[in-house]
């Protein structure tokens, strides 16, 4: 199962070794929410989301090349959460040098301090994504009750709330 959780290495391959729009764009599409979602926990606006996540992919396509796809080597997920980690480091600070804002330099210094840090954030939004692509993948499989009952669980919701609902 563990497995399924893995970047499709045809994917990786088709990207790296036959860049086309067409392969690019079915990479992007699959990772893109997972690279918001990540970049919205850092508490950046909407429109700095958008920004920031053109630069992930596009320092991922500047370096897809130097990717080694070994088993004995990291994971292809690893090595894209480097590139992330890297870039929104360098993104706060550079908007802290136009802004000087206290927050940025605080949040920059959370980053340096401990890289751990950006790296659970990095994996729970993993984590969150995934899951959201197994609901969407299997939810239409349920009824709207069965569908309602699970979601509202999820809420924190009581067996006895959720029964009165129903």
């Amino acid at each position: 199962m563990m497995d399924d959780w893995k970047t499709r290495p045809t994917l990786i391959s088709r990207i790296k070794d036959k860049p086309s729009n067409e392969n690019w764009e079915e990479f992007t599409a699959f990772y893109e929410p997972y690279v918001k979602g990540f970049l919205r926990r850092l508490g950046l606006q909407s429109d700095k989301v958008d920004d920031f996540s053109q630069m992930a992919f596009l320092k991922l396509w500047e370096s897809i090349e130097h990717f080694e796809l070994k088993q004995t080597s990291g994971t292809f997920r690893a090595w894209f959460k480097t590139i992330m980690r890297n870039n929104a480091i360098n993104y706060f600070k550079r908007e802290s040098m136009i802004s000087k804002k206290l927050k940025d330099y605080a949040l920059i210094n959370k980053l340096e301090k401990s890289p751990n840090a950006i790296d659970e954030i990095i994996e729970d939004e993993w984590n969150i994504f995934i899951s959201n692509e197994a609901w969407n993948n299997c939810s239409e499989m349920f009824s709207e009750n069965e569908k309602n009952t699970f979601l509202e669980s999820l809420e924190g919701k009581t067996t006895e709330e959720i029964a009165q609902k129903i």
